[in-house]
């Protein structure tokens, strides 16, 4: 795996370009299509490239990457050198490394006469991208809205929950207050009538 500030003669995947073995190797057809260095628009190239490495390789190797885009430019002839290209990424890509040329070899040919030397298809993949991430934050704010109107809900039921309560509690202890009233004062008036039934039956007895 690559770690950043390790450079290509650290690197044991890289290899100096050794032009025998460079003629004995099985090469996209595309690289007979001469590519000029000043039809490219590098940034882009630069993040497709990043891109298609990490499809193969399942991780960023930022080497990797500047070592390609340096070749396209720093080569002397104003024509990128494919073979050049394909022979030192080997040591990175292995068995790889040919669809990954033809397939920047494609890319290229495709930019060369696009507006900004930008080839259609990347910027149709960058709006199918944009929309992508479009509607995931559309999701997600759908997701948002929605637990807070269940969250305001769930309070709303607690409020009314809490005032049916209160309610009831009130009610409960107004019927026992009301009761006990009631009950207290059959008690008093019972004791009171005793009283004045006894006074009576007393009464009539001296009168006797």
């Amino acid at each position: 795996m690559f770690y950043k500030g390790t450079s290509l003669a650290q690197d044991g995947r890289f290899v100096n370009p050794d032009k025998k073995i460079q003629s004995k190797l099985n090469y996209p057809e595309e690289f007979s299509h001469k590519i000029s260095k000043n039809k490219i628009n590098i940034p882009i190239i630069k993040q497709w490239i990043s891109k298609k490495i990490n499809d193969i390789l399942s991780f960023d190797d930022e080497l990797l990457t500047n070592l390609i885009i340096n070749l396209i430019e720093e080569n002397e002839n104003e024509f990128i050198d494919g073979k050049n290209i394909y022979y030192s990424i080997m040591g990175f890509l292995g068995d790889d490394t040919f669809n990954f040329c033809q397939e920047l070899w494609k890319i290229l040919i495709k930019g060369e006469n696009s507006k900004n030397f930008i080839p259609i298809e990347l910027i149709q993949e960058k709006k199918i991208e944009i929309e992508e991430e479009a509607k995931i934050k559309k999701n997600k704010m759908k997701f948002l809205e929605d637990l807070i109107k269940k969250e305001e809900s769930l309070k709303e039921n607690k409020i009314e929950n809490d005032k049916s309560h209160h309610h009831h509690h009130r009610h409960k202890h107004k019927y026992k207050d009301d009761s006990y009233k009631h009950h207290h004062h059959d008690y008093y008036k019972y004791k009171d009538d005793k009283h004045k039934l006894s006074r009576s039956r007393s009464k009539n007895e001296k009168t006797k």
